[in-house]
């Protein structure tokens, strides 16, 4: 999730001219509603080309320094990182719509590869400590990216996200107590991508995931 200030920033968009896009940061629902209605039949993506100038300065090989100095430069906003193997992949936010994918060798200190990831940024805003309902949160485009029932300030009854296409993504269910109940990851196919349960916060019965056939690739029993 990111902030809708650096998403302006990226898009060169003044906070004065923002609506709706600054709408969708309201702590309002019935305003993030009417934003993303507007957004899901106006939003324009930031272009591929905007970013291929500097995809085309990483070359393999570039001293990690350069590599810092790069994206310092177009003002590349790290979001996460994962290392293993001797190397660290880092993906940084670009604009709204575009991350871009840094894997370092870290014993040479020295670029391996680089890519850009279409990656559809969400806006999340969360609500008051005492908030009872179901609370929905938007991607730029106006695609909601969440919808999350909430009895007094904490998650309470189900649990929803999708993709930015609109496609369903999991489902989960809470209680007092934290995970309770079924919860299922969807393919975007709409086809069921794992099951697993808890109770009281807790795994149990036995976790199934699957391929897109619909046969099991892999299980966990968490019966004992």
């Amino acid at each position: 999730m990111i902030k809708l200030s650096a998403i302006l920033l990226f898009l060169g968009v003044a906070m004065a001219c923002s609506a709706p896009l600054d709408d969708l940061a309201s702590p309002h629902q019935a305003t993030r509603d009417d934003a993303a209605k507007i957004l899901r039949t106006t939003y324009v993506p930031p272009p591929r080309t905007t970013w291929e100038p500097l995809l085309a300065k990483l070359v393999p090989g570039l001293p990690a320094q350069s590599v810092a100095d790069l994206l310092r430069q177009y003002r590349a906003q790290m979001q996460g990182s994962a290392s293993g193997g001797g190397g660290t992949t880092n993906n940084y936010r670009l604009d709204g719509d575009w991350i871009l994918e840094i894997g370092m060798d870290d014993r040479a200190g020295k670029l391996i590869q680089a890519q850009l990831v279409e990656s559809l940024a969400q806006v999340w805003v969360a609500p008051s400590s005492s908030f009872t309902g179901l609370w929905t949160t938007y991607y730029l485009n106006g695609v909601k990216s969440n919808v999350i029932s909430y009895r007094n300030g904490v998650y309470f009854g189900e649990f929803r996200s999708y993709r930015s296409d609109g496609t369903k993504c999991v489902v989960q269910h809470y209680d007092a107590g934290g995970c309770d109940g079924d919860d299922t990851g969807y393919f975007p196919s709409g086809k069921i991508m794992y099951r697993a349960h808890y109770k009281n916060n807790v795994p149990v019965g036995i976790w199934s995931w699957y391929r897109e056939d619909g046969t099991v690739s892999n299980t966990q029993d968490h019966t004992k």
